[in-house]
C-alpha cells in the first residue's frame, strides 16, 4: 500500500496584505520531489496561494479548513501531515490548521519545519500538543527517513539526524548535523505536485528592461546556507554555516526545463548569498 503525506503551505501571516508577493511553495515542492523518488505518494495544499486573492482573516481561514481541507483529508486519507513553517508570522496559522486536523485524523502524524521551528522546537514540542515530530533545517533526508520509520522500513526515530520529537513524555532534540552535499544529486523541485496556473503575481508595474510581461515569478535556488553567521540573519541555523552551491550547469538546466515546460520569462534568485563565490557567480 502506498504512503501518502500531505503538505500544506500555511498563511504567512494574521491579517490580509493587499499587494503582497505570491511565491511557488518552493521548500515543500523539493520535498515532494524528494519523497516521490522513494514511491511516496504527495499532495501540496497551498493554502497561502488560496488567500493571495481573498481576505485573509481567522474566520476565513476557519472555512477554508472546514470545507477545503477537511475534503482533502476524506479523499486523500494522508499517513503523514507536513505544514511548513517558514517565517515566525505564519506559526500561529500552523497551530490552528494543526489543531483542526488533529480533531478530524488524531491518528495522523503532523510534522512541521522551517526556520522557526528549527529554532523553537523544543518550545513548540513542550507547549502545543498537535505537533508529533519536528524536522530541524534541511529537510529532505530526514523527512524521506522519518517515512521509513512510519512504515516500518527502518527502525527507531531516534536514530534520525535534524528531528526532534517526544518520547515517554520527554523532548528529544537530534540535532542537525548531515547537510546534503552535491545538491546537484537533489532533482528539481517538482511543479506537478501544484497547479502552476493558480499562481497570478501581479507583476504589472514592476520595471522590465525589456517590456516584456515579466508574469509570475519563477523562484531557483542555485546554493544554500551561507558561512558568514550574520546576528541578522538565521539561515544558517536553518541549512548549516557551510556554503553548498549547485553547478552553473545544473542551475541552467532547471531554468531550461522551465522555460521549456512553462514559458518563464522571470527568474528569481533566492538564495541565502548567491554571490559568496565569485568564480561560480560569473561561470553562471
Amino acid at each position: 500500500m502506498t504512503f501518502k503525506v500531505l503538505l500544506i503551505n500555511p498563511p504567512s501571516s494574521r491579517l490580509y496584505l493587499p499587494n503582497r508577493e505570491n511565491y511557488f511553495p518552493l521548500a515543500l515542492m523539493s520535498l515532494a520531489s524528494v519523497l516521490k523518488e522513494n514511491s511516496v505518494r504527495v499532495k501540496i495544499a497551498d493554502i497561502e496561494n488560496h488567500f493571495y486573492s481573498h481576505a485573509l482573516s481567522q474566520t476565513a481561514l476557519y472555512y477554508y479548513l472546514k470545507t477545503y481541507l477537511h475534503r482533502i483529508l476524506q479523499t486523500f486519507h494522508p499517513d503523514l501531515i507536513g505544514i511548513g513553517c517558514i517565517f515566525s508570522g505564519a506559526f500561529h496559522n500552523v497551530t490552528l490548521i494543526a489543531h483542526f486536523i488533529k480533531q478530524q485524523q488524531p491518528n495522523t502524524p503532523i510534522v512541521i519545519g522551517g526556520i522557526h521551528p528549527t529554532v523553537f522546537a523544543e518550545e513548540i514540542l513542550t507547549r502545543y500538543s498537535d505537533t508529533d515530530y519536528i524536522v530541524l533545517g534541511e529537510g529532505e533526508d530526514t523527512l524521506v527517513s522519518l517515512v521509513g520509520v512510519l512504515t516500518n522500513r527502518d527502525k527507531d526515530v531516534r536514530a534520525i539526524d535534524g528531528i526532534a520529537f517526544r518520547c515517554k513524555g520527554k523532548v528529544i532534540v537530534n540535532p542537525k548535523t548531515k547537510y546534503i552535499y552535491p545538491l546537484d544529486e537533489l532533482p528539481y523541485p517538482d511543479y506537478k505536485s501544484i497547479d502552476v496556473k493558480t499562481y497570478k503575481m501581479d507583476t504589472s508595474q514592476w520595471y522590465s528592461p525589456g517590456g516584456k510581461d515579466l508574469g509570475q515569478p519563477f523562484p531557483i535556488i542555485s546554493s544554500r546556507s551561507c558561512p558568514q553567521k550574520c546576528s541578522f540573519c538565521s539561515m544558517w541555523l536553518a541549512h548549516g554555516a557551510g556554503f553548498r552551491p549547485r553547478t552553473a550547469k545544473h542551475v541552467l538546466d532547471e531554468m531550461e526545463y522551465l522555460y521549456k515546460e512553462y514559458k518563464t520569462q522571470f527568474f528569481q534568485f533566492m538564495d541565502d548569498n548567491m554571490t559568496f563565490d565569485k568564480s561560480r557567480t560569473m561561470e553562471l
